[in-house]
This record gives structure tokens, C-alpha cells and sequence, in this order.
């Protein structure tokens, strides 16, 4: 329930943010699209290449973790695993989407996009996860809003990187 209001929550500030975000579909396809326009014309290559790298290298360790039982035995795992998510999740759409976004729009609808995804995987986590079914209501909505803070804070480091780099390329100052 929390996942779902999570979701519903992120959706809802995607749109403050940005009035005409497209559907997630829409996102879906636009991401694939830039992707494989800069492959064809080999831009942006470098990004492409570490946001992807990051993502596959965080999904064999997470299947890793799950394969050996570190979750149940280094609980902090699962923290960095949201962390890593976040970033990787974050990198990806900011290099994906960069031509669907509106100049203008602030780079944070990123944070909101990731707190949507992690939503997601904690809906996915509490549907599939059997050893969470041994939890208490009160476990589950701790780790819950844990993982989904974890996660919009490794967004929202993409999100100041990049806009702090953006500041440094154009040769402002920041207050």
C-alpha cells in the first residue's frame, strides 16, 4: 500500500514538475529510442556505457545476494542495493530522456521518476520475497520507506552532479 501511494505521490510531483510528462509507455519508448539513436551515431557512448555497465553489474549482484541468503545476513546490503539503484536508475534516465524533457523543466522530476520505479520494486519485493512474509506490517512499512528514501537520495546525487556540472559548463556560480 505504501509502494502504491509512493508511486501515486511521485507521479503527481513528475507532473508539478513537468505538466505534460508522458505516459510511462511514452517514457519507455523514449528512453529505447535515444538509446539506440545515439548508438546508431555513436553519441554519448561514455554515458551510455556506464549507466548500463552500473545497472548490470548491480542486477548480478543483487542475484548474487539473493543466491547466497546476504540479504537475510548483512541486512545493510539491501540499503546499498537501493543506493546503487537509485544512481544506476537516475544515470540512466537523465542520459535516456535528455532529448525528451523540455528545456526548462527541473532535473529533479528524476528523484520523483526513481521514487516510482523503487516503488515498484518494493511492490515486486512484497509480492515475491517469501522471507518478507515472516515480517510484521511495522517491518515491512520501515523497510519500505527506508528503501524508497535510499533510493531518491542516490537520485537525487545524479541530480546535483549533473546539475552542478551543467552550472560548471556554462560558467555560472551557485549561491
Amino acid at each position: 500500500m505504501l509502494a502504491v501511494l509512493a508511486a501515486l505521490s511521485a507521479r503527481s510531483v513528475m507532473r508539478r514538475l513537468w505538466p505534460e510528462t508522458p505516459s510511462t509507455p511514452r517514457l519507455a519508448h523514449a528512453l529505447t529510442a535515444q538509446l539506440l539513436a545515439d548508438a546508431r551515431s555513436r553519441t554519448r557512448v561514455g554515458r551510455w556505457t556506464a549507466s548500463l555497465t552500473w545497472g548490470g553489474a548491480l542486477l548480478a549482484l543483487h542475484y548474487t545476494w539473493l543466491a547466497h541468503d546476504q540479504y537475510t545476513h548483512v541486512p545493510d546490503l539491501d540499503i546499498l542495493a537501493h543506493a546503487m539503484g537509485g544512481v544506476g536508475v537516475a544515470a540512466i534516465l537523465s542520459v535516456g530522456l535528455r532529448e525528451t524533457v523540455p528545456d526548462g523543466v527541473s532535473a529533479w522530476w528524476i528523484v520523483a521518476l526513481v521514487l516510482a520505479v523503487g516503488a515498484g520494486f518494493e511492490t515486486y519485493e512484497f509480492l515475491v520475497k517469501t522471507f518478507w512474509h515472516q515480517w510484521t506490517t511495522l517491518d515491512y512499512l520501515t523497510d519500505t520507506v527506508l528503501d524508497l528514501v535510499v533510493d531518491a537520495l542516490g537520485a537525487a546525487l545524479v541530480t546535483l552532479s549533473g546539475t552542478l556540472s551543467t552550472t560548471a559548463r556554462d560558467g555560472l556560480r551557485t549561491p
